[in-house]
């Protein structure tokens, strides 16, 4: 039995993030494992979060340690390719750019869990993101399994705002995240899962790399 989106983790780590000037305390809940069941095939999370001071540093790979210590900087997913089409107001390297990015990306989350399409969310971001490689690793469940969402699994985003703007590096978004109601089915249409409608606030952490964005962690807010 899979766990429940909004489940709080019993483990904590910092998902994309790299040493800043100053951190704020904040609880960080479950990693987004948006799939058509929307439940977590793996969990993300941390205590501490980056303020607007930002440095211009690259994100953290995976965890960070208790001193702040940095980290390798982020890689973008060796599997990326011309498969997604980035839409033009996503790619622009502005704080409009970076939303329209989030928009984009939790567009292309229902798509690779409707059809499912393994060929979609890895060129969008880094192997960093814990968060990603739960989406991602779900899209491939339902396509071995035959499975898929009988309808978006996520609502369009809603409050968009930068939570940290350009020109720091990462920047962050905060978002309203709304999991619809919706049913997972097999080849015949059967139920196999299924998920109630569910709200909460999100922060995406994005990092400029190669010419566009990549999600490189997320959190709840």
């Amino acid at each position: 039995m899979l766990r429940a989106l909004f489940a709080a983790c019993r483990h904590r780590t910092t998902e994309g993030f790299r040493t800043m000037k100053s951190r704020t305390t904040m609880t960080y809940a479950v990693a987004l494992a948006l799939a058509s069941t929307l439940a977590l095939a793996g969990c993300n999370g941390g205590e501490k979060e980056p303020t607007k001071s930002a440095t211009g540093t690259s994100p953290a790979t995976g965890s960070a340690s208790p001193s702040g210590s940095p980290s390798s900087s982020a890689t973008t997913s060796p599997s990326a390719s011309t498969a997604v089409s980035i839409p033009a107001a996503a790619r622009a390297h502005t704080d409009e750019g970076a939303i329209a990015f989030v928009r984009f990306f939790f567009e292309t989350v229902n798509a690779a869990h409707r059809a499912p399409d393994t060929t979609l969310l890895p060129p969008l971001s880094t192997n960093e993101c814990k968060s990603c490689t739960s989406l991602q690793a779900t899209a491939l469940e339902y396509a071995t399994k035959g499975h898929r969402a009988e309808s978006a699994p996520t609502a369009p985003l809603s409050a968009l705002r930068m939570r940290v703007a350009l020109p720091a590096d990462p920047v962050m978004v905060e978002f309203t995240l709304t999991q619809n109601k919706t049913s997972v089915v097999d080849k015949a249409g059967n139920i196999v899962d299924s998920q109630e409608r569910k709200q909460r606030s999100q922060i995406a952490v994005l990092v400029w790399k190669e010419g566009q964005w990549f999600m490189n962690g997320l959190a709840a807010a």
